[in-house]
């Protein structure tokens, strides 16, 4: 019942890049590394690049099949378009791609994660991880690398696991609220409702308006008979748009 924050696919170069769609659309046009293939090829990346900014992913992917015609072991573009198949819930073809692109480049760690982005989608957990592995021994100073497996060993009951990765992850980004929120839903599983809700007055510190911290928090405090501080919770996540507080209210706050 409790809400886990989940990332979005990675993709090159703008993998850690939290700004608006405008300051990506300012690098894309002006930061991209030179490419060593020809113009043609270089333009059709540079499209393709702002297509899946704007999250035009059906467009974004044909520009970078042009791209990979030039350059079949251009791993960018293979990323990229992997991504963009993953998006437009064309998974065999995401895994075919990212696959290739480790293929090409064993020591590429955003691959990695990608696919196993790709296969949490799927639902394959043990196979999640073990791309996660590999990516986190390539690259072990990636926050989202450690959040993403702690979501797999969750989604297999390794709550223990899971909350070590999610440790792991803090400290590299103690900014990181998605960790902290998925952390206390992990000490919930294992009936550690205080410090769970510790972890979610870190988020709303954070984030006041972060509706799953207040939903979760008001889980936890029903659980342990505060009523009315859960049943208080419940109304701000309803209030803050979440249409499963409304049946908890229903329930628990007469």
């Amino acid at each position: 019942m409790s809400k886990t924050q989940k990332y979005k696919l990675k993709y090159p170069w703008l993998v850690k890049n939290k700004q608006s769609i405008f300051y990506i659309f300012l690098f894309v046009l002006f930061l991209i590394p030179k490419i060593s293939f020809s113009q043609t090829a270089e333009e059709y990346y540079k499209k393709g690049v702002t297509k899946y900014t704007l999250h035009d992913f059906k467009n974004a992917a044909s520009d970078f099949s042009k791209v990979i015609e030039f350059d079949p072991k251009n791993v960018n573009a293979l990323i990229y378009r992997g991504n963009c198949k993953s998006n437009l819930n064309d998974n065999k073809g995401a895994l075919e791609d990212l696959t290739k692109a480790i293929e090409i480049n064993p020591k590429e760690a955003l691959a990695y994660y990608n696919r196993g982005h790709v296969k949490d989608d799927l639902k394959n957990y043990s196979e999640a991880i073990s791309d996660y592995d590999k990516a986190i021994i390539l690259d072990s100073n990636d926050a989202f690398f450690f959040n993403r497996r702690g979501l797999a060993k969750a989604n297999i009951m390794d709550y223990i696991g899971a909350i070590t990765d999610f440790n792991l992850a803090i400290k590299l980004n103690p900014k990181d609220l998605g960790s902290y929120l998925n952390r206390g839903n992990s000490k919930c599983k294992l009936r550690d409702y205080k410090s769970a809700i510790e972890d979610f007055n870190k988020v709303i510190s954070m984030q006041p308006d972060f509706m799953d911290a207040y939903f979760n928090r008001g889980l936890a405090e029903i659980t342990l008979k505060q009523k009315d501080k859960g049943c208080e919770d419940f109304k701000k996540a309803k209030s803050l748009g979440d249409k499963e507080a409304d049946e908890m209210i229903k329930i628990y706050c007469h």
